[in-house]
């Protein structure tokens, strides 16, 4: 299903029958994420445990987090006198659209996430403090709702004292003092301890939980979407799951999906916000050598009309790479992209501009060679589907 057709049935219920959501959401208990950074990830990862632990769950796996697409989920999963089979509904729901989905719920058992929140598309949320309103007349349409906050998201950990609710809360300590990672204004109740040894524990109000991880040196914005599952996990009793949080090798479509074709293996990244796209330069390999980078911006409505939060990004990390890796730009904003890394210091004669992606992936194709895509999100699903018709690949939308 594309995504078009994933709004159009909940924009029809919710203008013939306003009270729908509250209608449809009478026994089946709710998990809502909203935040800036890592709703998609945080979704998946819980549902994907859910459903492996043998817990029904229906979500917006679409990507459609705006009010008509929870209603669209929501309607298509219930059998025609508006009960479910499934336990839980875990919904993605947009920052800047928070406070209307919020406004339909009046279901007594809600759970509500809030990764982080930065600054994002100044067109669509406008600053931050704008942002952090929309959520708070969410959260107060939700008196009912259990809180799970990101503590070392000062921002998010901000909305604490603000709130009636209760709250739980979550973060990130290690054996090496790390400003990065701490906040003063909310104390974790679930505590990721990171130690030096690479060994993770969570550390709760009722008992440490030893974590094995499969991935070396996991990145932190990673550890923290797997973080605000095993506090939800917590939350509903089902602790006994929690170390599957961090145990297993999830990737989501177009964050960090490794697809490989013939000798070249292409890594998509998914950025669209200053935040975003700097945890992602961190997550380059320490010592890039035999790589390449695409860097491919639109300004379409899902991207952000206005491209200039790329000017807040740091791409200083680029400058240590290896004297032969080449830059590639494409997408409508190419040419801008190509601008902003010149003033970042990057020399444009190892630049190359190809805004036509068939093309592009043509002079791409390089023996051993890996290629990092750093792509906005309509550029994102256009690299895709191109590269679905290069190697057997799942659909995104069948993810």
């Amino acid at each position: 299903m594309k995504k078009g057709a994933t709004t159009y049935p909940g924009r029809i219920m919710v203008k013939l029958c306003p009270d729908a959501f509250t209608y449809l959401t009478r026994h089946i208990s709710l998990i809502l994420v909203t935040g800036t950074n890592g709703k998609t990830s945080t979704c998946r990862l819980l549902e994907h445990i859910l459903r492996t632990q043998g817990v029904r769950c229906i979500s917006n796996r679409s990507g459609a987090n705006l009010r008509f697409g929870v209603a669209t989920t929501l309607l298509t999963h219930c059998n025609i006198f508006g009960r479910y089979k499934q336990q839980y509904a875990v919904l993605e729901c947009d920052e800047g659209d928070f406070a209307k989905i919020a406004d339909q719920f009046t279901c007594p058992n809600v759970t509500l996430v809030v990764t982080n929140l930065s600054h994002d598309q100044l067109d669509r949320y406008g600053d931050l403090q704008q942002v952090k309103n929309y959520i708070l007349c969410g959260i107060e349409c939700l008196p009912q709702a259990v809180l799970c906050l990101n503590a070392d998201c000062p921002e998010t950990a901000s909305l604490a004292p603000l709130v009636s609710n209760k709250v739980v809360s979550y973060g990130i300590r290690t054996d090496v003092d790390n400003d990065d990672l701490l906040s003063d204004l909310l104390q974790p109740s679930c505590i990721l301890s990171l130690e030096s040894q690479g060994a993770l524990t969570l550390q709760t109000p009722d008992v440490a939980i030893p974590c094995p991880h499969k991935i070396t040196n996991p990145p932190v914005y990673s550890l923290y979407n797997s973080l605000a599952v095993a506090t939800v996990l917590h939350q509903l009793g089902h602790s006994q799951w929690i170390p599957s949080c961090f145990s297993t090798e999830f990737y989501n479509p177009g964050r960090f999906e490794v697809i490989r074709v013939d000798d070249t293996s292409y890594t998509l990244i998914l950025v669209k916000n200053p935040a975003g796209f700097r945890q992602a330069l961190q997550c380059l390999p320490a010592d890039p050598t035999d790589i390449d980078f695409v860097f491919a911006i639109n300004d379409r409505i899902s991207d952000g009309q206005d491209v200039s939060w790329l000017w807040d990004c740091d791409f200083s990390v680029l400058n240590h790479v290896d004297e032969h890796t080449t830059l590639f730009f494409t997408g409508r904003r190419y040419s801008h992209m190509a601008v902003r890394l010149k003033y970042a210091g990057l020399d444009p004669e190892r630049f190359v501009l190809e805004p036509d992606i068939p093309t592009l992936f043509t002079r791409l194709q390089r023996p051993n060679r890996h290629i990092y895509l750093f792509a906005t999100y309509s550029s994102m699903l256009e690299i895709r589907s191109h590269l679905e018709t290069l190697t057997p690949l799942k659909k995104f939308w069948d993810q």
